[in-house]
């Protein structure tokens, strides 16, 4: 087929001349990838090898090629400044942080590491998402390994850190240990080193004590270890859970309505 286009940017395929200024074609139309003519043949005096781009549609073209890199640009700009932000705000909570550091906490700190290297350590407390726990010290605690069964072995010391953070309130420095030793995986869990069980008790029943709330996991780690259990955050509990218990009921009674309605309507 002889195909051309129409200054209008149609394709086509010419049909025959009309006369010597004007040309009979047919449009080409596409479905499932294929071209064929289609519809009412017309009459058409100027054809194109290609099609053709009109100084409007190549004005209209361009100016929105420009938008579209302008707001590439500001996109840009957006998240840089987002960073920007994000960095600056960091460093201004690290000098804060920085600026509360006393004396006795940092005697803490080489106090911890002192303890470390002369093997006075029996016990560490660990404060992970589902609550607290006490480990007998050792130092596989803190390391990784690799393999499974026999082929299992040592692989290297995971990372610990000392953080230190400032959200409303300054936190003390608090011992982390990471997933892996070059502190990327999943997260890190924050431990206290202990020179005793009562120790490692003392410090859970601190932990505890300064939270808002108790858990059954708090309960039930309370009394495993003989620590005294706050009266007020332990009514509030039971309360939360008769409430709880209560909705369910409701909730069950409801769905039993509706069942017992339902049924009615096949008797």
């Amino acid at each position: 087929m002889n195909y051309k286009f129409t200054a209008d940017g149609k394709k086509v395929v010419i049909i025959g001349p009309l006369n010597t200024r004007e040309t009979i074609v047919q449009e080409i139309f596409v479905a499932d990838g294929e071209e064929f003519p289609a519809g009412e043949h017309f009459i058409v005096k100027t054809l194109l090898d290609k099609p053709a781009e009109t100084w409007r549609a190549k004005e209209e073209r361009r100016a929105k090629e420009s938008v579209e890199m302008s707001q590439k640009e500001c996109r840009n700009l957006e998240v840089k400044i987002s960073n920007y932000q994000f960095a600056a705000k960091a460093a201004a909570e690290k000098v804060k942080w920085i600026q509360g550091i006393k004396e006795p906490e940092v005697e803490r700190v080489y106090e911890n590491i002192k303890s470390v290297i002369c093997g006075e350590y029996t016990h560490i407390v660990f404060d992970e998402y589902d609550g607290l726990e006490i480990r007998e010290w050792d130092a596989k605690l803190f390391s990784r390994t690799e393999g499974y069964g026999e082929n299992k072995r040592f692989d290297g010391i995971r990372l610990i850190s000392l953080y230190g953070t400032y959200y409303d309130t300054r936190l003390e420095l608090a011992w982390r240990v990471h997933t892996y030793s070059d502190g990327s995986g999943s997260g890190s869990t924050t431990f206290f080193p202990c020179k005793s069980l009562q120790e490692a008790v003392a410090t859970c029943a601190k932990i505890i004590n300064k939270k808002g709330y108790i858990n059954d996991k708090d309960v039930e780690f309370c009394m495993k270890y003989g620590i005294v259990i706050d009266e007020l955050k332990n009514s509030e509990r039971l309360r939360k859970k008769r409430e709880n218990i209560e909705k369910e009921i409701a909730k069950i009674k409801d769905m039993l309505i509706t069942q017992m309605d339902k049924l009615g309507e096949y008797r």
